[in-house]
């Protein structure tokens, strides 16, 4: 972001100000007054590091699926420059293709279940869709039935038993009359007493049968009207209750079964698409086996032989990358202020004078840890590697610089310390006076003066060769 300038008249004077303090330094003598003015002050950044690989990718073993051992066949590259695709060893891959083999054996059996379930499911829902179509017809017949008993069938049964039993007192009044008439009509004549004996005989059993009959046909009557026509009805009624309830049992039932082989084909299925995933898992780990570069750049030393085994996911080498450098350096709080990601820097290397390489500051952690002279923030710079001289390890140094937006400063040799105190000395009318200042950041030549000085002021500024406070 754009930083505020000084007015141009300030600038001038400000300008003006530090170039007469250079003069009188260069010729051993006190400088003159300085003139406080608001201006920018130019912040400088110096670190110290080491050129380091920008990336670094471990070289491990993940496999997919594959839990055996993970052995060593042969050592191919033990270290060095190495390609991008560069077989670097082999493993020993015997465990890997039974493994493969059992998962592709379980997954053809698995397809095989599924087909089974498959056909099995179906006829099981053809299966209840005829019993469901049982309970819906017995449900109807047995409604019907009802419905028919109870407009029709009960009052013709009702009938009918009073009928019979109309007919039978019928017959026994009429058996009775019969053998009135018959002993009227033998009472005059004189017909010969067994004759005589024999009909009458006959027509009183004839009537002690029809009363006899009738006896029992008012017990079938009472039982009929008391007993089973209601059995009957309610028979009827139980029944097409329990026909709708078998029906909706029935429906209630087909559908739990629909959901159950639903659940079971979709388990079935499952089963199959997670050994399908297996196999594919274990045949990209037996390619895995043949283990190569991911990247073009310099593999560091390898140490394992053949039969060595190798843990999972545990680094047995690196690539490190050789397009980009990096310099991991720290940064302090007052860089803090200015310094970003983003932002470009300088690097030079004592090794090669002369070369300096432009670079990005890509990582500041906020959080800063204890240093000697304060707290320290950890800075990562990435460099591009555009010069054969740059090789891993060369200490390097990282520059940067910020003007500040105007403020109140000093040169950094008018600032003296005495203790806690820290002051500049005032000269006002020829006389000089102490003036205790609070100190913010310290600039290349000056200091921000936070208070104790105003715009005006002059400040002494010390004889050039003595120590700055």
């Amino acid at each position: 972001m754009p930083l505020p300038t000084p007015s141009t008249a300030s600038s001038a004077a400000f300008a003006a100000s530090l170039v007469l303090a250079g003069a009188w330094s260069a010729v051993g003598l006190a400088a003159p007054p300085w003139t406080v003015e608001r201006g920018p002050i130019e912040l400088r950044l110096e670190a110290e590091g080491r050129l380091e690989a920008a990336r670094s990718l471990a070289m491990r073993l993940v496999p997919a699926a594959f839990r055996g051992s993970l052995v060593v066949e042969e050592v191919l590259v033990e270290g060095g420059m190495v390609e991008r695709g560069t077989v670097i060893l082999r493993l020993d891959d015997r465990e890997q293709r039974e493994a493969l083999e059992r998962a592709r054996l379980e997954l053809e059996e698995a397809n095989a279940r599924l087909e089974l379930t498959r056909e099995e499911h179906r006829l099981a829902e053809e299966g209840g869709e005829v019993r469901l179509e049982r309970a819906r017809l017995a449900a109807e017949r047995a409604a019907r039935a009802l419905e028919r008993h109870e407009a029709i069938e009960r009052d013709r049964r009702a009938r009918g038993e009073a009928l019979r039993l109309a007919r039978t007192e019928d017959g026994v009044g009429n058996q009775l009359q019969e053998l009135e008439q018959l002993e009227q009509m033998y009472a005059g004549t004189s017909l010969a007493t067994e004759t005589k004996d024999i009909v009458l005989e006959r027509a009183r059993r004839s009537l002690a049968r029809a009363r006899e009959s009738l006896a029992l046909t008012e017990i079938d009557h009472a039982r009929c009207v008391e007993i089973e026509a209601p059995d009957r009805e309610t028979d009827l009624a139980n029944g097409a209750r329990w026909s709708e309830q078998d029906l909706r049992h029935a429906e209630t039932s087909q559908r739990l079964e629909a959901i159950r082989r639903r659940l079971a084909f979709a388990e079935g299925e499952r089963k199959v698409r997670d050994l399908a995933e297996r196999v594919e898992e274990l045949e990209a780990d037996l390619a895995a086996t043949e283990v190569r570069a991911p990247a073009t750049g310099i593999l560091t030393p390898i140490t394992l032989e053949r039969g060595d085994s190798i843990s999972p996911r545990s680094a047995f080498a690196r690539i490190l990358d050789v397009d980009a450098f990096g310099i991991d350096t720290t940064i302090g709080p007052q860089e803090m202020g200015w310094l970003a990601t983003g932002a470009t820097v300088e690097a030079t290397l004592a090794a090669v004078p002369g070369l300096a390489v432009e670079g990005v500051v890509v990582e500041i952690s906020p959080i800063g840890r204890p240093r000697d002279d304060g707290t320290a923030f950890p800075m990562r710079v990435e460099l591009p590697a555009n010069d054969p001289r740059m090789l891993l390890g060369l200490a390097a140094t990282i520059a940067a610089s910020h003007r500040t937006e105007p403020v109140l400063a000093v040169p950094a040799d008018a600032v003296r310390v005495d203790g806690e105190r820290t002051f500049v000395m005032l000269l006002r009318d020829g006389v000089e006076q102490e003036a205790e200042v609070l100190v913010g950041r310290r600039g290349v030549r000056l200091v921000d003066i936070l208070s104790g000085v105003v715009p005006g002021d002059r400040v002494v500024v010390e004889a050039a060769g003595e120590p700055n406070p």
